[in-house]
C-alpha cells in the first residue's frame, strides 16, 4: 500500500466513525427508551484500533519488504563470491 492511500484510508474510517456515532446514540435511545451509556459510544475507539491494525500490519509487510530484498541480494552475493 502506498503511504498516502494508507493514511486517507484512516482519515476516512475516523471521520465515518465520527459522523455516525450521533446517528447510533440518537438509535440506541430511541430503542431503549430511555438515556444510557452503551456500545455505541465505543465506535469511536474501536475506528482508531482498526486504524492502528491497518497501519501497523502495514508497517510490517513493507520491513518483510525490505528485508526480503536484503537476503535476496546478500543471497546473490554469496553465490557470485562463491562461483568465482
Amino acid at each position: 500500500m502506498r503511504l498516502k492511500f494508507r493514511y486517507t484510508l484512516c482519515i476516512i474510517i475516523i471521520l465515518s466513525s465520527i459522523l455516525i456515532t450521533p446517528w447510533t446514540i440518537k438509535n440506541a435511545y430511541i430503542t431503549r427508551g430511555y438515556g444510557a451509556i452503551g456500545g455505541e459510544y465505543l465506535l469511536i475507539p474501536f475506528a482508531l484500533v482498526i486504524v492502528m491494525v491497518i497501519l501497523a500490519i502495514a508497517k510490517d509487510l513493507d520491513n518483510y519488504k525490505i528485508y526480503k530484498e536484503i537476503d535476496i541480494e546478500e543471497e546473490l552475493s554469496y553465490d557470485t563470491k562463491n562461483h568465482i
